[in-house]
């Protein structure tokens, strides 16, 4: 038997191990479930490769770090295989394995590289170099102001070489597919496996989802319109807000209510981030994507811009300690309404609960900050 626990009620669940991957009703409070997989422990030999840990796990993966049987370098690699989730329900599973190809053959350190794959063999699988990072964007902390910006860069100069290179979008990027390496290089996962995900009607009626709304620009989320680098840069902005302030942007709002209220305000979390880098974000991140930045090149001149600014000022101002926020009950607690406010439901979806008032102390924020905001409209004038 397998037991589990219910993501919204907490209750313990049992079935069968044959159900993995099953989408089943939780018998206390009736909500969907998908039945998840007991990983291989260390030392277990899965073909030609031993699992040394778990690496992670999603929807669509499950990652091991291992090492190949035979060979005396000892030398990690990367094992995903596909979740029994996903196996059971997709549909054109050779369409999904040509662009995990393509992803892993753009020869960039940012991307890892495929060294091995089965398409034979129930479930596929591939094997990916392994290059050592931290456990991801949220365990950073105190990250001073020119180390964000170099990373965002990072980000971007790899989505621009695979736009220009093969027209290629990642239309899923979220901190959850970034990773940092020892020497502060990004590590950039799932790139390219959107539109072939999102084509695929019938896994996605199932529940399959890998996209957050949080992170998702407007046309994307309500009329599925994301061809150009606007929908990425977007997303980039978000993510450049969560290194920025240890929160996801619209943390707490109802994902049907993010496009129609105002793009979240930094400063209401850190109340030194210079007008500059405040007026890049908002430019990357606007609702509107005929105003937002849509060329990476610009967004890559105006990150060397105030990098290169900032190193000249000296300045080493250490942002908000951001320490791992699920760590805390408030955090969590946000974190948990909206996995339930998104789970096993399609990502384009309609939702007519309210959106949350602000804290009382927002208002008060806000005019301590205005001075700064008084100049931002000076910098945007620059960066078109």
């Amino acid at each position: 038997m397998l037991n589990f626990e219910c993501k919204h009620c907490r209750k313990p669940i049992s079935t069968d191990t044959v159900y993995m991957g099953d989408l089943i009703e939780c018998p206390s409070c009736s909500s969907a479930e998908i039945v998840p997989e007991v990983p291989y422990p260390a030392g277990t030999e899965y073909d030609s490769y031993l699992i040394q840990e778990l690496y992670a796990s999603d929807q669509l993966w499950t990652s091991y770090r291992v090492e190949k049987i035979g060979t005396t370098s000892n030398t990690p690699l990367l094992l995903k295989i596909p979740t029994q989730f996903f196996i059971k329900h997709v549909t054109n599973i050779n369409a999904f394995a040509d662009a995990t190809l393509r992803y892993g053959n753009l020869l960039r350190p940012e991307y890892p590289r495929i060294i091995d794959k089965s398409l034979n063999t129930t479930p596929i699988y591939f094997v990916f170099d392994y290059i050592p990072t931290t456990h991801g964007l949220r365990f950073f902390a105190k990250i001073e102001c020119v180390d964000i910006l170099k990373i965002v860069k990072g980000i971007a100069v790899a989505l621009k070489d695979a736009w220009e290179k093969q027209m290629t979008l990642h239309q899923a990027l979220t901190p959850q597919n970034i990773r940092i390496t020892d020497e502060q290089g990004v590590r950039i996962y799932n790139l390219g496996l959107s539109q072939t995900l999102l084509a695929d009607h019938a896994l996605l009626d199932w529940g399959f989802n890998i996209w957050d709304a949080r992170y998702m620009s407007p046309e994307f989320m309500q009329h599925g319109i994301a061809n150009t680098p606007a929908c990425d840069i977007y997303s980039l902005g978000g993510i450049l807000f969560y290194l920025l302030t240890g929160h996801h942007p619209y943390e707490t709002v109802n994902p049907a209510d993010i496009a129609k209220i105002a793009t979240p305000d930094p400063l209401m979390h850190n109340r030194n981030i210079s007008p500059e880098v405040l007026s890049l974000f908002s430019i990357m991140m606007n609702q509107d994507a005929n105003v937002r930045l849509h060329s990476w090149n610009d967004v890559v001149k105006n990150l060397n811009s105030i990098i290169g600014t900032t190193q000249k000022s000296g300045n080493k101002t250490q942002f908000l300690d951001r320490y791992i926020k699920s760590a805390t009950s408030k955090h969590q607690k946000n974190e948990e309404a909206f996995a339930k406010s998104t789970s096993h439901k399609k990502v384009f979806h309609k939702n007519t609960k309210k959106q949350e008032k602000p804290q009382k102390s927002a208002k008060r924020l806000i005019f301590k900050t205005d001075t700064k905001r008084k100049k931002i409209d000076k910098i945007h004038s620059t960066w078109k």
